[in-house]
């Protein structure tokens, strides 16, 4: 079996029970960490979202401002080390 494009490589588990969907057709999916491949023996989890029409071209538009401030941070506050 391949891995879907945009899937996490590794040996994850789906859990498709924790999803919170609130609207039709609103994938969410969220994965966790097998036991054996924790670092440190932490508990690694995450769920992702998947946003389409006018919340994704509203997300997209955030995710550029903040992108864009935090280069003009980085260029403001960095010193050179070339």
């Amino acid at each position: 079996m391949q891995a879907e494009p945009g899937a996490p490589s590794g040996n994850y588990k789906e859990h498709a029970s924790n999803s919170t969907g609130n609207g039709a057709g609103e994938a969410v999916y969220s994965y966790n960490i097998g036991e054996g491949e924790r670092p440190g023996g932490l508990k690694v989890r995450w769920t992702v979202r998947v946003a389409t029409g006018a919340e994704a071209a509203r997300l997209d538009a955030r995710q550029a401002n903040a992108i864009r401030e935090l280069l003009l941070w980085a260029l403001q506050h960095c010193k050179d080390t070339r």
